[in-house]
């Protein structure tokens, strides 16, 4: 049975009670460990990753390029579509409120965070997704958008 890091249980800390109890139960019995990388976030955080790959490079991706080694996109990857100020994520606790609806988990394979494993991010999907249905807590997956596809996201409908 997997069970939460410290790092884990700070990131839910700042999170709304719902997504909590969903991530508490599906890492009891989950396909693949994972570890949640972040809850709430200030406005200033949210505002630095909307810059990357905008106008400061990902430090995720690097630059991207073609399959000829031609660099198609210098700044690398977007990260997000909300710049945290006049476009607010989920992960940013809404107006009035302390805590955020949203969070982003990896897979934690062979002793390390594992960002290139698409397989376990849909394996961990499948099996959060049905976590949320048993408990009643909807939820959207970042995964299932197609720009950004967002694989280690969900969130709180």
């Amino acid at each position: 049975m997997a069970r939460f890091s410290q790092r884990s249980k700070d990131a839910l800390a700042g999170v709304e009670e719902p997504m909590v109890r969903l991530m508490n139960a599906a890492i009891v019995n989950p396909p693949h460990d994972f570890t949640v990388i972040e809850g709430l976030r200030t406005a200033a955080t949210q505002a630095m990753y909307y810059t990357w790959g905008r106008t400061v490079v990902n430090p995720n991706t690097g630059p991207l390029k073609d399959k000829n080694g031609k660099v198609t996109k210098p700044f690398g990857a977007i990260v997000t579509m909300r710049n945290g100020v006049t476009k607010k994520s989920n992960h940013q606790a809404p107006v009035g409120k302390k805590k955020g609806r949203a969070v982003d988990i990896c897979p934690f394979i062979g002793g390390t965070l594992d960002w290139d494993n698409d397989k376990a991010f849909h394996d961990l999907a499948r099996h959060i997704k049905a976590e949320a249905a048993k408990l009643g807590i909807k939820i959207k997956w970042g995964g299932d958008w197609k720009n950004p596809y967002d694989a280690p996201h969900y969130e709180l409908v």
